[in-house]
């Protein structure tokens, strides 16, 4: 059976960390955006796959019949970044790869030119932002403290996103706590966790796809991601192609694909980073 791997503790840590550059005063010089209505859902299943009364063990096995064995991804993105109802927000394309648990490396650019570049690596950050030639340089765990530059926000990993079906499973098949809730034309399942974080997820009835994950926190919203759609990439790997994240704060990362390449291989090049003699380095 495929075992998935996320990026532990996090989620979003690089586009939480872009998001707060650009509300925290750093030219991004992204391309300038107004806010949108979300488009409607895509699914790539025609037929009725979902039906109402399953139980979690029939839907764990539609599940189980889609998992792939995802261990990185190759993408290029379109990266929407501001405040809920902004009509300020900023647009960058966005050229990425993925391979969870501990790489990621991430470019950005705009009509400008490039605008930012990020690694993480063996728990290492390196964060340029071009536009104001800085560096920023620190631990994983320093990005994830640092109120400054996160603007108050948790950086956790949007990129798991991306590998929600399977990790979903996972959680399925590892908690034991889940509860099932069947409505008109979705089932609702949800996670109480010992921290006193709720996680709920919501599955379209039609397809059991994933469309929405909210999280709450002592009764209280602290973010939510909304699934706009999958398809599928190199034949047999489901994936999204639109979602969205957003924060309490009213923060909001859109993503949206515009190629996807499951289990490319990592290059050289991904791993090298070079800071310009020029820029400033300002920790983490």
């Amino acid at each position: 059976m495929p075992k998935f791997k996320r990026f532990p503790g996090l989620l979003f840590p690089v586009f939480a960390a872009i998001l707060c550059l650009a509300l925290s005063g750093c030219n991004l010089r992204g391309r300038k955006v107004n806010a949108e209505p979300p488009p409607p859902f895509h699914s790539p299943f025609t037929e009725m796959i979902g039906r109402p009364g399953m139980n979690i063990n029939e839907i764990k096995k539609v599940l189980l019949g889609r998992l792939t064995d995802d261990r990185s991804l190759l993408a290029s993105l379109k990266l929407t970044v501001g405040q809920q109802r902004s009509a300020s927000r900023q647009q960058f394309d966005v050229d990425a790869y993925f391979a969870p648990p501990d790489f990621l490396r991430v470019r950005g650019s705009a009509d400008a030119g490039s605008v930012f570049d990020f690694l993480l690596a063996n728990q290492q950050v390196q964060v340029l932002v071009v536009p104001e030639r800085k560096a920023y340089v620190g631990t994983q765990a320093a990005m994830r403290a640092n109120n400054t530059l996160m603007a108050g926000l948790q950086p956790e990993d949007l990129m798991n996103c991306f590998f929600v079906q399977g990790n979903f499973y996972d959680l399925l098949e590892g908690y034991a706590g889940g509860q099932l809730t069947e409505q008109k034309d979705h089932y609702l399942v949800t996670f109480n966790y010992p921290t006193g974080v709720t996680e709920i997820y919501s599955l379209r009835m039609s397809d059991l796809l994933i469309d929405r994950i909210d999280r709450v926190y002592r009764g209280k919203s602290v973010g939510y991601v909304r699934f706009d759609g999958y398809d599928y990439y190199g034949k047999k790997h489901l994936l999204p192609t639109r979602f969205e994240a957003s924060q309490p704060s009213g923060a909001v990362a859109t993503v949206e694909a515009v190629s996807l390449t499951p289990n490319a291989p990592r290059t050289p090049e991904l791993s090298h980073f070079e800071i310009p003699q020029e820029f400033q380095r300002v920790p983490l």
